[in-house]
C-alpha cells in the first residue's frame, strides 16, 4: 500500500488502459482528467514509474507541469486563483474612466472585460440546506472581450 494511492486510482487507470491505446502521455493526461485521479496521487505514479512507457521521470514530471499551466483547474482556492483574479481584478478591467467631453473611447482605454452578471451569485436556499458551507461562495463570470 502505498499513501495516498487507493485501490480506486489502480481501477480508473486499469479501465483506461482498457478503453484505449496512449501513443502519447498527453493523451492520457486529457483522459486522466475526467477520472478521479488528483494532481498528488498524478505525481506520486510519475515519480514510481508508472508511465515509464512514454519517457524519462524528469520529461513527464515537466509535461505534468505544462498541461497543469494549459488545461484550466476545476477548483481553486480564493486565495490562489489563477493570473490573480480577485474581484478588484473584475472591477478594473471591466470598467474604464473616461475624461468628461470625450466623444469616444480610444482603443487603448476600453475594457478588456465585460461582467455578465453585475452582482455575484451566490447559493440558493435549497443548495444551503444541503450544504451548510456554501453560504461563502461567490461565482462572478465575465467575458474576455
Amino acid at each position: 500500500c502505498i499513501k495516498n494511492l487507493n485501490s480506486n486510482v489502480g481501477d480508473e487507470l486499469y479501465e483506461l488502459s482498457q478503453q484505449k491505446t496512449y501513443n502519447n502521455f498527453i493523451e492520457l493526461l486529457i483522459d486522466l482528467e475526467g477520472a478521479n485521479i488528483n494532481s498528488r496521487q498524478l505525481d506520486i505514479l510519475v515519480r514510481l514509474g508508472y508511465f515509464d512507457m512514454f519517457g524519462r521521470t524528469q520529461k513527464l514530471l515537466k509535461a505534468v507541469e505544462l498541461f497543469n499551466g494549459i488545461y484550466p483547474k476545476k477548483q481553486f482556492n480564493k486565495s490562489k486563483l489563477p493570473f490573480g483574479i480577485s474581484e478588484e481584478v473584475f472591477k478594473k478591467y471591466s470598467e474604464v474612466e473616461v475624461p468628461r467631453g470625450m466623444p469616444f473611447v480610444p482603443d487603448d482605454m476600453k475594457p478588456t472585460l465585460r461582467l455578465v452578471n453585475r452582482k455575484p451569485i451566490t447559493a440558493s436556499t435549497s443548495e444551503l440546506e444541503k450544504n451548510n458551507r456554501s453560504h461563502s461562495a461567490k461565482l462572478r463570470v465575465a467575458e474576455k472581450l
